[in-house]
Parts: structure tokens; sequence; C-alpha cells
């Protein structure tokens, strides 16, 4: 299902969020299927959503962290008109 509904994101770069505990924020951008334009995207995490692996473990928020550049991640959540996505649940690849 998360495959499937996610959107997929090729990782810039993650920092935490300044002053704000459980919060990061993830650069990247992904690639329209239909035209093959490069689109930039923001991910907003906060502390309510869930950080899994590919084998459907829990991991801590906090290893969002340890997401090198370059890698893929999958996200659900809600995408605005201004390309950042407030994630719900968000995939990452094997730390």
């Amino acid at each position: 299902m998360l495959l499937e509904d996610g959107y997929k994101i090729t990782i810039t770069g993650v920092v935490m969020a300044p002053g704000k505990r459980q919060r990061y924020v993830i650069a990247g951008h992904m690639v329209k299927q239909r035209t093959g334009e490069t689109k930039p995207l923001a991910i907003h995490i906060e502390e309510d959503a869930a950080g899994l692996l590919r084998t459907g473990e829990l991991v801590p928020l906090a290893d969002v962290l340890k997401v090198q550049s370059g890698a893929e991640v999958i996200v659900v959540g809600k995408k605005n008109k201004r390309g950042v996505i407030k994630a719900k649940r968000v995939l990452l690849p094997s730390l």
C-alpha cells in the first residue's frame, strides 16, 4: 500500500528544525512520470509521523538524519501547491 500510494523522492539533504522537538525537513526532488520533468520538493516530518524501513519495521524519526543524499524515500502525506509534503508515513531505505 505504501509503495503504490506514496511519492517517490530522491533526497538532496536532511535537517532537524531548530528549536523544535522531533521536527525534520527533507529537501529533495521527484520526477514526473508523464513528462520526465524534475520537480523540487520538501518533506515536513513531525513527531506524529511514522518512520518505517522497507522490511516494515518501525524506526525512530531521528533515523531520518542518517539517510544519505541521493537515497530514495517514499512518503505518504498531503502535498500543497508549493511542493511541501506534510508526511504521515515515511519509508526509509535500509540504514
